[in-house]
């Protein structure tokens, strides 16, 4: 649906100061370029919230009741577009993300090379010279790091830089060569291609210099109980208050750990879960992971109503999930976690446990290393435990939105298949859940209890 004025605006700054998901969402016009996660730049991105924020009050009211949301998929978007950016604020004023995690930076640099390569939108002339052009900006993108991360980074983090740079290293044979493979292109444009490509990983490895020469804490990252709920509230619209949750995941955790319910032990068999995590999947270093088991529930536009809204359109295209994305981005994960096996919920349990007592109580790395160990099957590896251990500290919330979101889908199912007069299968639910496109969950919930 066309979007209004303001949140147009919205929409254009967006995709201005976040390409690499703009990209993902489909959007093309800055293909060639990579974010600016300078301090700089991301204080003027909180002066255009403040203009934002006053262009979509004008043309939307902050509107509570359900029924008039539903009434005008507009007022959606702007709840959408509000949470947004509330998110990011938060995102840049803890402190915790990119001013602290070299990870973060690397992760994002491959990753919009990577979404460009995957994405064959456009001709092969077009693509190659977008990709090229990303790659010539990885040093203007990467210049910024050490000028932002001026503190000692935690040594997790330290580590998931080292193996990030790794793979950046690796672009010419594990990407660029691959992709010139199956796409049609003159020599000449072969070899400025593979020049970009150098000028990219010398860029990456002067970051991968400065990486071994900073400063390192060796302690757990937290982003701390205040900004933790915070999040909830702002990028999820989770309104339960922090004790509640905790109490209820924990709860719950320690029910079905007494019930000593564990994994199998086969990571093929992992690899069917509909709602694993990316940071999971990676976790499972193991070939039968090579396909990407959640697209199947990705849950594309046409599956979604004639009321979707912009916003929710486009946040259900996006596959890289980050603090950044649009906040019904991560309504897929609460998806994946409602629609799969049953017998699946109790790991989604314990890492939305350990989340919060990363995030929340500074748990130690070691202890939630070890609880994740003993749930057996292949997450009694360690260095398996232990990648997903750093992958909550990097994403904090995600893995409770998650449990949260799938406990919120379970309950409106119920109500759903009441008011069909049938159990609905979860291939019908969706057409409820997703009506308005992927937006956040607890949002969905207020739009579906308003009908009568």
């Amino acid at each position: 649906m066309p979007l209004s004025p303001a949140l147009s605006r919205f929409l254009e700054q967006y995709t201005l100061r976040h390409p690499v998901h703009a990209t993902a969402l489909g959007i093309r016009l800055h293909d060639h370029e990579l974010p600016d996660w300078s301090r700089e730049a991301r204080e003027d991105e909180l002066d255009e919230f403040e203009a934002l924020t006053v262009a979509i009050d004008d043309e939307h009211d902050a509107a509570s009741d359900p029924n008039a949301l539903r009434a005008d998929a507009a007022l959606i978007d702007a709840v959408h577009a509000r949470a947004s950016m509330d998110a990011r604020q938060l995102a840049f004023e803890s402190g915790f993300f990119a001013d602290r995690n070299p990870a973060l930076w690397i992760r994002e640099a491959l990753t919009g090379l990577h979404v460009i390569a995957r994405e064959r939108r456009g001709s092969d002339t077009d693509d190659m010279a977008s990709l090229a052009m990303r790659l010539h900006d990885v040093p203007r993108f990467l210049e910024a790091l050490p000028i932002t991360v001026t503190g000692s980074i935690p040594t997790v983090w330290r580590d998931a830089a080292r193996q990030a740079l790794a793979e950046a290293l690796r672009i010419e044979t594990s990407l660029i060569t691959p992709w010139l493979r199956t796409h049609a292109a003159p020599k000449d444009t072969e070899s400025w291609l593979r020049e970009a490509a150098a000028t990219a990983m010398t860029a990456f490895r002067e970051a991968g210099d400065w990486v071994e020469q900073a400063p390192v804490i060796d302690e757990a990252p937290a982003l701390g109980a205040e900004a933790y709920e915070a999040l909830l509230r702002s990028m999820h619209l989770i309104a339960e208050p922090l004790d509640a949750l905790r109490t209820r995941v924990l709860q719950e955790d320690d029910t079905r750990w007494l019930e000593g319910a564990s994994l199998p032990d086969s990571a093929a068999e992992l690899a069917q879960v509909p709602w694993p995590l990316p940071w999971l999947r990676s976790a499972l270093d193991d070939a039968a992971l090579g396909s990407d088991a959640s697209n199947g529930l990705a849950l594309e536009v046409p599956l979604m109503g004639t009321g979707a809204t912009g916003l929710g359109v486009l946040a259900a295209r996006d596959t890289h999930v980050t603090l950044d994305a649009l906040p019904g981005t991560h309504a897929l994960d609460a998806w994946r976690a409602h629609a799969g096996p049953h017998e699946w919920r109790p790991l989604l349990t314990t890492m939305a446990a350990l989340d919060l007592r990363l995030h929340c109580d500074a748990l130690d790395s070691e202890d939630a290393i070890e609880r994740l160990q003993a749930e057996g099957g292949p997450l009694a590896d360690r260095s398996r435990a232990t990648a997903v251990v750093v992958e909550l500290s990097m994403q904090p919330g995600r893995a409770l939105a998650a449990w949260h979101g799938g406990h919120l889908l379970d309950q409106l199912h119920g109500l759903a298949s009441a008011r069909h007069g049938a159990v609905l299968s979860a291939a019908g639910f969706a057409p409820y859940v997703f009506q308005w496109g992927a937006i956040p969950v607890p949002l969905i919930a207020r739009l579906l209890l308003a009908v009568p």
